[in-house]
């Protein structure tokens, strides 16, 4: 299953690890560049979710209308808000 996550807070980094976890292709997308920055550099943020870490599948967006044109194309992307 592909997997759209739009938002790259401490729920959006959970829910996209956990579903990366379970094979599923999953993107995340980020609104502020310096979160964004920081999850494409270290795969964590250590004030949100301390240890964690997003699967090295798991793909890093700052770009909202490839997130969700993504979806609007593909019946079987999910888009999770």
């Amino acid at each position: 299953m592909k997997i759209q996550v739009l938002g790259g807070g401490a729920w959006g980094m959970a829910l996209a690890r956990l579903l990366a976890g379970y094979g599923h292709t999953t993107h995340i997308w980020v609104y502020d560049k310096e979160e964004l920055d920081l999850l494409c550099q270290t795969r964590g943020n250590e004030a949100l979710l301390p240890g964690v870490k997003l699967h090295e599948s798991t793909v890093v967006s700052g770009h909202l209308c490839r997130a969700v044109s993504c979806h609007a194309r593909n019946s079987s992307t999910h888009l999770l808000c």
